[in-house]
C-alpha cells in the first residue's frame, strides 16, 4: 500500500511541477534573488541553433518580475539585442557547454529594486552578430525559476518526461532538488 501511495504522490508531483528540458541548468539549482548563480547552457539541446558554434556567445537576458504583464514582458534586460557586453558573455566549457556567471546576486546583476519580486530568469543565447540563437526546442525563450527565500521549494529533474503508463512493480527513477 505504501508503494502505491508513494508512487501516486510522485506522479502527482511530476504532473504539477514544471521540468526543464535541460537546455540550461543552474547552480545552485534553486536560486533566490540574493544568490549568485551559474547558468550552464547546453547548445546541443533545445533549438540547437548554436550547436558546434565556436565563436563568442552572449546571453540576451532579463527577468520576469511581479511587475511583468506576461512572459514576453522582460524587465531589466542587460543589453539590447545587438550589443555585446562583457557581463553577458558566456565562457566555453567545450562539448557545446557554455557558462554564464550571474552575481554578486541575481538582484544586483539585473539591477532589480528591493521591492520587486523576481520570478524567473529569461534567456535567449546568441552568436555575437545575433545570426544564430539558442532557444527552447519550440523556438521559445528560455526561463528559469527564481525561488523565494524561506519557502521550501522542490524541483524534479528526473524523469524529464511524465511517464505515460507505470505498472505495479515498475521502477521509476525520481531525482530532484530541494531548498531544505
Amino acid at each position: 500500500m505504501i508503494k502505491k501511495v508513494t508512487l501516486g504522490f510522485f506522479l502527482t508531483l511530476l504532473s504539477t511541477l514544471g521540468v526543464y528540458a535541460q537546455v540550461i541548468t543552474a547552480k545552485p539549482a534553486l536560486p533566490t534573488a540574493t544568490d549568485a548563480v551559474t547558468i550552464t547552457f547546453d547548445a546541443s539541446k533545445g533549438s540547437a541553433g548554436l550547436k558546434d558554434y565556436t565563436g563568442d556567445v552572449y546571453a540576451h537576458t532579463g527577468v520576469i518580475t511581479d511587475k511583468s504583464l506576461n512572459s514576453h514582458d522582460w524587465k531589466y534586460v542587460k543589453a539590447d539585442w545587438n550589443k555585446n557586453i562583457p557581463a553577458c558573455k558566456l565562457t566555453s566549457l567545450g562539448n557545446n557547454l557554455w557558462q554564464l556567471k550571474i552575481g554578486p546576486s541575481i538582484r544586483a546583476y539585473y539591477g532589480v529594486p528591493s521591492g520587486e519580486k523576481i520570478l524567473k530568469l529569461a534567456f535567449v543565447f546568441r552568436s555575437s552578430d545575433g545570426s544564430k540563437t539558442g532557444r527552447n526546442a519550440d523556438g521559445s525563450d528560455i526561463f528559469y525559476n527564481v525561488y523565494q527565500a524561506g519557502i521550501t521549494s522542490i524541483q524534479i529533474t528526473l524523469p524529464t518526461n511524465n511517464p505515460d503508463i507505470v505498472n505495479l512493480n515498475d521502477t521509476v527513477v525520481v531525482q530532484g532538488n530541494s531548498s531544505n
